[in-house]
This record gives structure tokens, sequence and C-alpha cells, in this order.
């Protein structure tokens, strides 16, 4: 849609900000776009020293979906993490999303808008939600691939199932699922009736081009007890083989034992748990009104295709935890006790989930400042009200296990461990603002998934205990110089 090349100096800013507000009017969208922009051209500025040959700024805008989308580049020193204030922005809503990375031959921001479509939620108004009891009815059911066409009907179902309760709230806005379903982002499979009504889906969405995740599971009651559930689980599945999807991943809640249940039956292995990782939440028939403290998940990982053996690079503080999960899993891992020189600098993008408040940051290349430049960045987002991060590292890269030793003392605590993900397998971290986490409501589906979750949640609070250890140590040092 804009293709700007300016002149890496104040006036070039300006021209910059002027196309993106300009074009962010005239779609409808209501954000400073300009102030962000601004914001983004004066750090690009501040890296464009004496001695850049080329000291230009681009900028790409486009639409995607139901977002408008800002890329600027710059080719100066490389970026260490969003712009300062950048977070500030984003958490008070004025844009959706942000990614700053130092790429190969540039460093690249995205920043996301959003579109008057992406918050228009369905229309509810002649919806009546269904209660449990509700008669079971026999009218035929047509069962078929979803297309982008029943995102309406599908968020009107989620609404008469469950209110306003359900946990994927892009299912409550059907331009947004439309969207990712004509992308080929979204696949899925739903029973409907002769006039288009859904009675029950099941669904999956692409996190990397090799895994998936499913859910958005719901059945409308009046149509229970016929199996759908089953049969579309099943037609899903054979797609995602079809398509030679490498992995499935899940997310169960922890209120209630069924979906766990559901995901071990079926062969998944639960390689972790979130903690704190989503707002607070409220499920029909489940939890008693709104809980009171955030979200815990629980991650199951299914193989739909064998593995390809690979060497991994753990950090001794995390290790036993990944070597306990391949080994209930069986996968074909082994473990380095040889570390490899790392890269002179970590290559890393951030992104943040306002809804959530939370943020993520992936590392793709291991560098020797990697303690570093995440404590900056971890610093920038608790600063500005994140509750939750997570932080994707490269298990295969053999610097990893020698270079992330001190990883615990950021208050980085284990998360899951993810084979063939992204693209090769990904050790996740997690720091949250506050690792009291009640388990008095955590209900598991055997032994073996309560253990882990534990284990996890142990070693959380031992890294948030580590951290704050080194944040004293760091303002006593401060404090005597």
């Amino acid at each position: 849609m804009l293709e700007i090349h300016a002149q890496a100096d104040a006036t070039g800013v300006e021209v910059l900000a002027a196309a993106v507000s300009t074009a962010v009017r005239a779609l409808g969208c209501e954000a400073d776009a300009g102030a962000v922009v601004r914001l983004v051209g004066h750090d690009a500025l501040a890296r464009l020293g004496a001695g850049i040959a080329d000291a230009r700024m681009s900028l790409d805008a486009r639409v995607d979906g139901t977002e408008f989308v800002v890329v600027l580049s710059d080719r100066g020193e490389p970026i260490d993490g969003p712009p300062e204030g950048l977070l500030d922005l984003v958490a008070a809503g004025a844009v959706t999303s942000i990614d700053a990375r130092a790429g190969d031959d540039a460093n690249v921001v995205e920043v996301r808008f959003v579109l008057p479509a992406h918050v228009t939620a369905v229309d509810i108004s002649d919806v009546t939600p269904q209660p449990d009891d509700v008669p079971t009815s026999d009218v035929e059911l047509t069962i078929r691939p979803f297309e982008p066409s029943d995102a309406r009907e599908l968020a009107r179902t989620i609404y008469r199932c469950y209110g306003w309760t359900y946990p994927i709230v892009d299912l409550y806005h059907p331009e947004r699922v439309a969207e990712q379903t004509l992308g080929g982002a979204r696949i899925g499979e739903v029973a409907v009736t002769s006039s288009g009504e859904i009675a029950a889906h099941w669904g999956a969405l692409y996190l990397t081009d090799s895994c998936v995740e499913t859910g958005g599971t719901v059945t409308d009651p009046r149509f229970r007890g016929r199996g759908l559930a089953g049969t579309l689980g099943d037609r899903l599945l054979a797609r995602l083989r079809e398509r030679h999807v490498i992995g499935r991943l899940r997310e169960p809640v922890m209120t209630h034992p069924a979906t766990q249940h559901i995901a071990l039956t079926e062969g998944a292995t639960i390689v972790g748990a979130y903690l704190h990782y989503t707002r607070p939440i409220q499920q029909v028939g489940i939890t008693a009104g709104l809980e009171p403290a955030r979200g815990s998940i629980c991650v199951a990982y299914s193989a739909l295709e064998p593995l390809t053996p690979a060497e991994l690079s753990v950090p001794s503080a995390y290790r036993h935890l990944v070597e306990s999960i391949v080994v209930d899993a069986g996968w074909p891992r082994t473990f380095s006790d040889s570390p490899l020189e790392a890269a002179s600098s970590t290559e890393f993008a951030v992104s943040f989930d306002t809804a959530n408040q939370r943020a993520r940051i992936d590392v793709t290349t291991v560098g020797t400042d990697l303690i570093d430049a995440l404590d900056h960045n971890l610093a920038q987002l608790h600063e500005s009200g994140v509750q939750y991060v997570g932080v994707r590292l490269p298990a295969t890269d053999q610097a990893l296990a020698h270079v992330g030793a001190d990883l615990p003392s950021l208050g980085l605590g284990f998360a899951a461990y993810i084979p063939e993900f992204w693209p090769a397998d990904v050790l996740i971290l997690q720091w949250l603002a506050s690792a009291d986490v009640d388990t008095t409501h955590f209900v598991y589906a055997s032994p073996a998934v309560e253990s882990r979750v534990q284990r996890v949640l142990t070693e959380v609070q031992q890294a948030e205990y580590r951290g704050r250890a080194r944040a004293r140590r760091a303002r006593h040092g401060r404090i005597q110089q």
C-alpha cells in the first residue's frame, strides 16, 4: 500500500509520520499512528550516527486482514529492543503489537494498528443462550470444512453456549476469523444445519509452518450426544496429516481435567505449563464467576510425523525438566555438553499482546550478550506493566547451554519445551510479574500432569527469588557507587 524512503533526519521522520497518519485516518483507524512513527523514527536517528553509509529510513505499510501493519527499517547500529516509550503506547492500546528485531541487513520495527473490523464483535441481539439441559434436536447435520463465511455463525454458536466467557477472544470477532481462514492461517471442521447454523466446530491455527494449535472446540447443547466432537476432531487430524504438519499443540485449561484428558488419551505429552498467562477468565459451568487471578494453562504436544533426530543444548537449570519430557515422549533427542562459540550479538524480536498484558521475546540467534539483551528488554517490559513474558530460545543452538547458564537470575523459569517448532526445537522460559500462583483451583487429569505442573511452578518461583536477589544486588551496587 505504501513504500517510502526518507533521509535520516527530522524532516524525513515527519514525512514518514504524515504519510502513515493520512493512511490510517483514511482506513477509519483512530490511533495516533504519527506519534508512533515519530518515536520509532527518532530512535533510528539516534542509531544512524556518523560513519553510516546508508543513512536512510524505509517504511512499508499495508493492510493485513483486520490490521494495518507499518514496518520501519534502518541500517544503523543494531537495535536492542523496542524504542523507549513504544511499549507504553502498546500498553495504552494505541497499537496491538510490536515486533522489533535486528535482521541480517537492517533493523526492523513492525507495528500493528487495529482497523475498525478488528474490534467489531458479533451481533448477538437475536441470539438466545442455551442452557445445558435444553432438549436435544434430531435435525440433520452436514459435516464439512470450515469456510470464511462461517465465521459469523461460529461466533453466534459460541455466544449461545458460553456467553462472553469463551477464552479464545478472536472467535467473537468474525472479521478476524474470516481473514485468518482466507489467508490459510486457520482451518477447521464444522457440523451445520441446512440453514447454516453451526452445531459444532473444531479448528486449528498455524503457529509456524510445521506446528498448529488446535482448539476452538464447541458443541451446541441441542446437538450433544452424537459424537460430533470426535468426528470433527478425526477429520481435522486427517487434514493436518495430509498437509504434513509435524506438531500439534494444545493448551488445556487447569480449571477442569476434560481437555487435559482428551489430549492425553490421544497420545499427547504434557510439555510444560504457562502460569498467570491470560487475563482472569470465567468459564460457564466450570468456574464460579470470574476467576480472581490470571489464568494458567497446560501445554500438550503431539508429533504427527516422526521427528528428525536432534542434539540439544539446554542450560543446566532447565535440563532436567527437558530430559524428563523427552524420555516420557520417546523423542530422538540427545544433549550436548560441548558448547560452541556464540555469535557476537543476540538476534531477537519482541512482540506484545495488549489484551492479556503479556509479551514474547523470540531469540533466533544466541549471542554472547544474551543475558544483557534479555535483561534490558525484560526491564522495559516490566516498567510498561506487562504481567507475563515468554522467552523462546533455540534449543539446538549449541551455544545456549553455556551462554544461557545465568538465565534464572533474570527471573526466567521453565515454561515448555517444544520440538521442531520454530523451525527447530524451542526452549520456552517464562517471567511472571508475580509467581504467587494459587493452585487450589487447579484440577489435573492424572498424577503425572500434576507432577509436571508443580515442577514448573517450583522452577518459576525459584527463578523469581533469584531475579529479586539479583535486582537487590544491583540496587546495592548503585548505592555503593
